[in-house]
């Protein structure tokens, strides 16, 4: 929705935050895969982003709606 996200980025801004998950990644796919949804709240301080091995969609189905990163 929009203008929802201003204070998530103010949040971002204001602790020095970055995005993990790379850049579209979808989180969320309809079953007939025709709509996704891409959600980027992976957040951590640039100490700890340097630490993080990986960030990606586990491949293992968990019959959630959404993927588990």
């Amino acid at each position: 929705r929009q203008g929802e996200a201003e204070g998530i980025i103010d949040l971002m801004a204001d602790l020095d935050l970055q995005s993990l998950a790379p850049r579209e990644t979808a989180t969320w796919h309809s079953h007939n895969n025709n709509r996704v949804f891409i959600i980027n709240l992976i957040l951590a301080t640039p100490k700890l982003a340097n630490k993080v091995c990986s960030c990606s969609i586990n491949k293992t189905e968990h019959s959630l709606d959404y993927s588990a990163i």
